[in-house]
């Protein structure tokens, strides 16, 4: 099946989550009143449906016209059905991190509510462009540098609101950066976690027991990875929690494949992907993509070194860091 055009693969791209966040075990349970939301539906009495967006997992997601501004919106809405408590808060913290953080990089909320059934939902501002995800699917290359760098410097920027707010994204990777004109928007904070200033970094390395778990066991819902594998730094497949330099380490990742057109760890995946970065450095985006400059290059493994105290601990230093790499790609005349 070829790739949806328009604004189908966005949605369907933000809508999607790889490793969904369960309820621990024994906890009671909601049941919903179950509803069918159909193209031509007018929910709540004010937004239009014009699309049922597959794919969500257990969320609904509609692009829906909002009758009382005239504006697309995209809405997402607890699925009707039984969820567990835990699954009830993923969504309302979602909201709150939305809501608080008001960044032109930050997909912003619109508007939030609970239903009599007490589902929550929330709509945020339609966008027209693609998901950096199907960018990088159809490019099936290295992107242009300097739309590289921007992208690395707009989603710097939204990081460091988002940290500022002390909030953690905890997933970033392509599927959660929006195409906005030519510049670039973070989305989709359905796990996203409260950064705990009392948090004190921590060892890494060997000697400290992995958390491997490829899948999310919920009988042992503290040592579940949350997160996409692919993307996720040393300390977190340890079972630590996320830090705002645990979204730089993914954010890194994200910057080499669109630079380098691979990945830096060689394309290893589940849990050995934590050995491959244990027994050597990333590998240079210079032997993937020869034409990836030299500070560029250099800035990468910087950013993606194993070692927690080489790396960029906020987003900040990490958006200087780039703008200096960068310097390369518009030489003074």
């Amino acid at each position: 099946m070829g790739t949806r055009r328009g604004w189908g693969p966005i949605l369907t791209c933000w809508s999607r989550r790889t490793v969904p966040l369960l309820a621990s075990a024994g906890q009671n349970r909601i049941r919903f009143v179950t509803t069918s939301i159909r193209p031509g539906h007018l929910f709540l009495n004010r937004f239009l449906i014009a699309e049922v967006i597959p794919g969500g997992g257990m969320a609904d997601v509609f692009r829906a016209n909002d009758q009382r501004v005239r504006r697309q919106v995209v809405i997402k809405s607890q699925r009707a059905g039984e969820e567990g408590v835990a699954f009830q808060a993923r969504f309302q913290r979602e909201v709150e991190v939305l809501g608080g953080v008001q960044h032109p990089f930050v997909l912003p909320l619109l508007d939030a509510g609970t239903l009599e059934d007490r589902r929550v939902w929330f709509a945020v501002p339609f966008v027209r462009d693609r998901c950096l995800r199907y960018q990088i699917e159809e490019c099936r290359r290295a992107f242009d540098r300097a739309q590289a760098v921007q992208l690395g410097l707009d989603i710097c920027e939204a990081l460091q609101a988002v940290h500022d707010k002390q909030w953690v994204h905890a997933d970033v990777k392509p599927a959660n950066v929006l195409v906005s004109g030519r510049h670039f928007v973070l989305a989709d904070f359905g796990i996203a976690s409260r950064l705990d200033s009392t948090v004190l970094p921590h060892a890494e390395g060997p000697d400290r027991p992995p958390c491997l778990l490829s899948e999310p066991d919920e009988s042992h819902p503290a040592t579940s990875l949350r997160g996409t594998a692919e993307f996720l730094s040393p300390s977190r497949y340890e079972g630590a929690p996320a830090t705002p330099a645990d979204d730089c380490f993914a954010l890194a990742v994200v910057l080499y494949q669109v630079l380098a057109g691979a990945d830096p760890f060689d394309g290893v995946a589940g849990p050995f992907r934590y050995g491959r970065m244990l027994a050597k450095p990333p590998t240079n985006p210079r032997l993937a993509h020869p034409a990836v400059p030299e500070p560029l290059a250099g800035f990468l493994l910087r950013a993606l070194d194993c070692t927690r105290e080489e790396r960029f601990r906020t987003a900040e230093e990490m958006r200087q860091s780039l703008l200096a790499a960068s310097g390369c790609l518009w030489p003074e005349s």
